[in-house]
């Protein structure tokens, strides 16, 4: 390297040792080893290489064994700047995991070197002026920033070389211009805090210049008053009284000039550098503020933003006075005064931003509740409260009956105007301790403490709401709908005591216009177990875990098994075999009714195929639920069924409908029974006795048989009235010419009470319980062989 500086760290000393190698002006040396030193500091490398070319350009100087690492890569592979341009910045982060890099920096004798970067200075003819290259010992993390401030304190370089850093004869300084041109580069690429940056900024300019006072200002604008100064910056508490009283009252002010029809406007205004020799005399001083201490001579200089003055930099005082060419010489620092102005006001834009968007996702624009993640932390805080009290809290959830007519016939303005209106209401309806949040739409949340929110405190809330609410054409008399619950008699989380307010508010808009439900936690567990059911028998079906057990039925007359009664069972994966009362209860008004219902009925016929084909004549019983039974689509249902059955096995078919079938819909229930018989099926009322019992029934119902409840049947022999229920029932049955059953038959002897009341057939433990079809079958064969 003919030309070139090396700087790197002393841990000795305070500033980095540095080294100038070749020939080069003593000036432009000193201002890159400053800059060579920033870029060492500001990075915090070990060590700075900077070379510069000779006569005949860079490449006469570097040789091969000199080359730059970055030649090795393809500079259109490397990343690029934030505004999408390739980064001419080449980084090796750790050179021990890429082989060619270690070996040439070995060769050059750096063997402990972990990290590089270089970066070709491109000078006004797109010509490289100058290669800078950074090392250290360990291996690191070199990212968007660190990128930025090396191209931006490399730029330095290109002005010093180009003469433009610096005049040929300054005003400045030159060494101490440098210095401070990189320390305000170093601020201003450095997240370093706002003000101190404006403060250091404003202590280098004063003391460059020799000016005893001085300020950095942004301008800024307001509807009322146009432009005003905003003081970012200020030198010293001024010595005179006057000029120590204006201080404070300016602080107190806000730190603003608001009167700009002066001096301090006019580098504003004119947007370039404004200069008084002579303040005494100048008219422009007017306008000052009083108590502001005499100043014999001014610069302001404006500060840009592209073409727009966004800043000033006011200094007075310097006994030579001011010039057009001083105010160039710290052009560069004004520029960085202006982009750290521009970094200001984007940071309290951004928190601005930030500010609104948070509260936009915490509270309601319209009605500014709480909503969103702040409705969430209130309603936690609640819960915790109540906890810690030990008291109860209600979670109501309100929403306006018919609200989307009020818009759609009057518009959202005025919707919005309502819902407005509300939540005043509710506001004032409740303490200040209780809480109101505005959820989506017309729906509101309110919570109350202890236990006297109760019913008479809710129908408050609502009558609240009830009240006339006078629009711009017309009043409006609203009613609104409220679910409830409450903690900890409904131990949930705050999301779930939402929820389960929701639903109660759900049940209260069934309930018609104005009502409030409380949360019925119990029923909530019983519908949420009969989800579970039902959720299971669907996937029971898919499994085939459903089955029909088969319970015999004897004639009396005959002694003989007459058939069975088809009882479903479930072979539970988990719980094991299961009985009709552990889950038909959660099929009730469902679809599962039908669904399990027509299972049946395909079983029991395919039994009953089965038995034909095995020449037996016994006859299936089943269960059919008044749901299924009276539906619109069994009758239809059971005809597919039986497409195909013959009229004999269709006899053999008997389907067993509950008295209560009967008496929910006589009607519907004599046609159904009719139009079974019409297709060849017996049918039977089943539990008879345990309803109304009505003779109607014998007359008008046309059932071919009579199942008596076996709760008559097991507590005839012990009670004088069941007996005389049961007498009645066969009695009656053979009067309309019904068969008879008793089920419950657990002993001989009320088998043969039964038998001496002529009862047609009996069933029960007595006989059998029920089995599967093989071994129900076997003990069939077996029942008649012992006879």
């Amino acid at each position: 390297m003919e030309n070139g500086i090396f700087v790197w760290r002393s841990h000795e000393a305070e500033r980095p040792h540095h080294e100038i190698k070749g020939t080069m002006d003593q000036q432009l040396a000193e201002k890159l080893t400053l800059i060579c030193e920033s870029i060492q500091r500001s990075l915090e490398v070990d060590s700075v290489l900077l070379s510069i070319p000779g006569a005949n350009g860079l490449s006469s100087v570097v040789s091969d064994s000199d080359a730059p690492i970055g030649s090795f890569a393809d500079p259109t592979m490397g990343s690029e700047t934030p505004d999408g341009r390739p980064d001419p910045v080449f980084v090796e982060e750790d050179v021990s995991s890429n082989a060619e890099s270690s070996e040439y920096l070995l060769t050059l004798g750096y063997s402990d070197i972990r990290f590089y970067a270089e970066l070709a200075v491109q000078g006004a003819r797109n010509d490289q002026i100058a290669l800078v290259r950074i090392m250290d010992a360990q291996p690191r993390q070199f990212g968007v920033t660190q990128r930025t401030m090396f191209r931006r304190l490399s730029l330095l370089i290109r002005q010093a070389m180009e003469g433009r850093l610096i005049p040929d004869q300054p005003s400045i300084d030159p060494t101490t211009l440098v210095q401070s041109i990189c320390r305000a580069q170093e601020l201003l690429l450095n997240p370093t805090d706002c003000q101190s940056a404006y403060d250091t900024l404003l202590k280098s300019i004063l003391s460059l210049t020799h000016s005893p006072m001085g300020f950095i200002g942004s301008v800024s604008h307001d509807a009322m008053d146009g432009s005003f100064i905003k003081l970012l910056a200020l030198s010293d508490e001024p010595q005179c009284p006057q000029g120590a009283a204006l201080l404070k009252r300016i602080q107190r002010e806000g730190m603003v000039f608001r009167r700009l029809d002066n001096l301090l406007g006019a580098a504003i205004s004119e947007g370039r550098v404004v200069i008084s020799q002579d303040l005494a005399n100048d008219t422009r001083i007017r306008g000052f503020p009083k108590g502001h201490p005499s100043l014999s001579t001014y610069m302001g200089i404006p500060v840009f933003s592209g073409e727009s003055v966004i800043g000033l930099i006011g200094l007075a005082d310097r006994p030579e006075g001011y010039t057009q060419e001083l105010a160039d010489e710290l052009k560069p620092l004004s520029q960085t005064v202006g982009m750290l102005i521009d970094r200001h006001r984007l940071k309290i834009e951004t928190a601005r931003n930030e500010r609104r968007v948070e509260r936009a996702r915490n509270y309601d624009a319209l009605t500014c509740l709480p909503s969103g993640p702040m409705l969430t932390k209130r309603l936690m805080r609640e819960v915790h409260e109540a906890d810690r009290a030990g008291s109860s809290l209600s979670v109501c959830i309100i929403d306006v009956d018919g609200f989307k007519r009020i818009n759609d016939r009057f518009g959202q303005a005025c919707g919005d105007e309502v819902l407005k209106t509300i939540a005043l209401r509710l506001k004032n309806a409740i303490r200040p301790r209780d809480l109101v949040a505005k959820l989506r739409g017309d729906e509101f949340l309110v919570t109350l403490r202890d236990a006297n929110a109760g019913p008479s405190a809710y129908r408050r809330l609502l009558s609240a709401i009830a009240e006339p609410i006078a629009g711009p054409s017309t009043t409006f008399a609203l009613s609104a709908s409220m679910g409830v619950t409450v903690y900890p008699l409904d131990q949930s989380d705050p999301d779930i005591l939402l929820r389960h307010a929701s639903l109660a508010l759900y049940r209260a808009k069934e309930s018609g216009a104005g009502q409030f439900v409380t949360f019925d936690i119990d029923d909530h567990e019983a519908r949420r177990e009969q989800r579970r059911i039902l959720e299971s028998i669907e996937t029971g079906f898919k499994r085939s875990e459903f089955q029909l057990f088969y319970q015999p039925r004897i004639n009396f007359r005959t002694g003989a098994v007459d058939g069975f009664e088809g009882l479903i069972r479930w072979n539970h994966p988990e719980r094991g075999l299961l009985l009709p009362y552990d889950f038909l209860g959660a099929t009730e008004s469902t679809k599962y009714e039908s669904v399990l219902g027509n299972f049946v009925i395909r079983t029991a016929l395919t039994t009953l195929r089965q038995f034909e084909a095995d020449d037996q004549r016994y006859t299936i019983s089943i269960n059919i639920s008044p749901h299924h039974f009276l539906a619109d689509d069994f009758i239809p249902a059971l005809q597919a069924h039986l497409r195909g059955v013959s009229t004999q096995l269709r006899r053999r078919l008997v389907l067993e409908v509950l008295e209560s079938t009967a008496i929910e819909d006589v009607s519907t229930a004599t046609h159904t029974v009719e139009a079974c018989q019409a297709l060849g099926v017996t049918v039977s009322l089943d539990d008879f006795g345990t309803g109304f019992s009505s003779l109607t029934y014998f007359r008008d119902l046309p059932v071919d048989e009579i199942k008596i409840d076996k709760s008559f049947v097991m507590g005839m022999l012990g009670n004088p009235s069941d007996r005389a229920i049961v007498e009645s029932i066969v009695s009656l049955s053979k009067r309309f010419n019904r068969r008879v059953v008793a089920e419950g038959v657990e002993t001989k002897a009320l088998a043969q009470a039964l038998r001496k009341l002529k009862c047609d057939f009996g069933q029960g433990y007595y006989f059998s319980v029920p089995l599967p079809l093989d071994e129900a079958l076997a003990w069939a064969d077996e029942f008649s062989n012992r006879r």
